[in-house]
């Protein structure tokens, strides 16, 4: 029988050794081809951005990777999206002019933006979460935010007596809506993903019939989660030093089997903050 998961691995598995083998850089490929493109990236990147540091740079590329991780996208994931990609556009079912004009209509837009000072009034009546972590750079990166999104519709904005546009309670609505991930990352002590990790493995118990309870060895969860060795009993390490599982027999020669000691709820967290935010967003 066909087996469409295999085969994409396949295909993965492939191009991971060319890529390997021929030094190629992908979004996928190991550190040690991105540390040899890294020079490259950059420079790429400066020519996008010409009054660019490398520190902007850093921070694109940990916003791109990020994010990835937030929206919980793997590898198999990706490859199933652009390989429906190619195929529809092979088949004639993609309107390839349609997506030019967006490309077209998305860089005229930028074309017509043009610099200016922004001041958000509401600066000073907005609190980010205080259990968060790095919370003076985590709150410089909201501010500027806003200020981006005032930016962008600078047409729609008036501006002060100096020239200097002002952001509206609309601005801050917005930079909370898409923010918001990147504020629940600093809330959450656990990594991206890490987070990701453990999610899978919570949704794993609760399908046993011990649910919460139920015990579990590593190679259990390599397979149930479709993680290599290594990643998996580094997962586990971690989930174990910050004691939300926690070893319950077994030994080294056997295998251990682990049980989850703190079992959290991070959606319950992020309707809390998610409400204490809008509370806030309606005070302004």
């Amino acid at each position: 029988m066909f087996n469409a998961g295999n085969t994409i691995n396949q295909l993965v598995m492939a191009t991971y050794d060319f890529c390997e083998k021929e030094n190629k850089f992908w979004h996928g490929c190991s550190l040690e081809v991105y540390k040899n493109y890294y020079p490259v990236l950059k420079e790429n990147y400066k020519t996008k951005f010409p009054d660019s540091e490398e520190v902007d740079f850093l921070k694109s590329e940990y916003v791109y990777f990020i994010e990835e991780e937030i929206n919980g996208l793997n590898t198999n994931h990706n490859t199933m999206r652009i390989i429906r990609k190619q195929n529809q556009k092979k088949a004639g079912l993609s309107n390839s002019e349609k997506e030019q004009e967006a490309k077209q209509l998305l860089r005229n837009c930028m074309r017509v933006l043009k610099p200016h000072q922004v001041v958000n009034p509401f600066a000073d009546q907005l609190m980010l979460p205080l259990e968060a972590k790095m919370l003076r750079r985590l709150n410089e990166q909201f501010q500027d935010f806003v200020c981006q999104i005032t930016l962008l519709h600078q047409y729609q904005r008036k501006p002060d007596d100096k020239g200097r546009l002002l952001a509206t309670k609309e601005d801050i609505s917005t930079a909370v809506e898409i923010f918001f991930s990147a504020i629940i990352l600093k809330v959450d002590e656990l990594d991206a993903s890490t987070r990701q990790f453990f999610e899978s493995i919570k949704a794993y118990v609760k399908t046993k019939p011990k649910g919460t309870t139920h015990k579990f060895s590593a190679l259990e969860i390599r397979q149930a989660t479709n993680r290599e060795k290594s990643t998996a009993n580094r997962y586990l390490k971690t989930l174990q030093e910050l004691e939300y599982i926690q070893q319950v027999e077994g030994s080294a020669n056997r295998g251990f089997k682990y049980v989850i000691s703190y079992f959290d709820n991070i959606e319950k967290l992020k309707a809390k903050i998610k409400q204490d935010l809008n509370i806030q967003l309606e005070k302004l």
